[in-house]
């Protein structure tokens, strides 16, 4: 019998209700994602990107379809639930990093496991960790002000990863980063995806990051339009 995918959505849509005009945002959406895989999701302005990444989140509930991960049915949580599977269970890196700037690098890092009421001592070794393995390991005590912006989205993946998650989304997680920037925070992704089988997937506008994962997801008008092997 074949194993059951990490990641399965069934016809998701989505539908906006602004005023008295529905905007549908997906529109029966498919898809399978294995344990172990670096994927990405493309399409234009509008095409249903971050609203699909906010359903496999659960970020956001759909408007009819299911998404089962490790054969769950993810929405029949209720939201204190999901909230608790949420941090068990996923990790989340922003365009906009998301850190709290008035505390430390390490405060920050090891918030997700204050939140899951794990131990202080246990935590802080944790994000030591982490930090250490992302480059920051010598900038625990500095404020995520005094960094710079691919040093600030370091931070953001280490924090990510500080539940040790199945599944970690990204959004836009290379937007606000020059070039150069960039690809090393996508090459930093891959080697933790390699190193600890963690899942990725990112939302992304830029094809230069699309083609660093193994398989992109194209969007348009709120539906799959093609799937793509990148050869590597």
């Amino acid at each position: 019998m074949p194993s059951q995918p990490l990641i399965r959505a069934e016809n998701l849509t989505k539908t906006y209700r602004i005023g008295s005009v529905d905007f549908p945002a997906l529109n029966g959406v498919n898809l399978e994602i294995e344990a172990g895989e670096f994927t990405s999701i493309v399409g234009p302005s509008g095409s249903g990107k971050s609203t699909l990444l906010n359903l496999l989140g659960a970020l956001d509930r759909p408007t009819s379809g299911r998404v089962f991960i490790e054969g769950s049915n993810l929405f029949r949580r209720n939201e204190n639930q999901l909230a608790e599977f949420r941090n068990r269970k996923l990790g989340f890196i922003f365009q906009a990093h998301n850190l709290l700037m008035r505390t430390s690098v390490l405060a920050n890092v090891a918030l997700p496991a204050v939140i899951l009421g794990e131990g202080g001592a246990r935590r802080t070794k944790r994000a030591r960790e982490l930090l250490a393995s992302v480059g920051l390991g010598d900038k625990t005590t500095r404020k995520p002000t005094e960094l710079s912006g691919g040093e600030q989205q370091r931070v953001a993946v280490a924090r990510a990863l500080m539940n040790e998650p199945l599944i970690v989304l990204g959004d836009e997680p290379t937007g606000n980063l020059d070039s150069k920037t960039g690809a090393e925070i996508v090459a930093l992704l891959r080697r933790i995806n390699k190193e600890r089988g963690t899942v990725f997937i990112l939302v992304t506008h830029n094809p230069e990051v699309a083609n660093e994962t193994e398989r992109v997801i194209h969007l348009r008008d709120g539906r799959i339009s093609k799937v793509e092997r990148i050869p590597g």
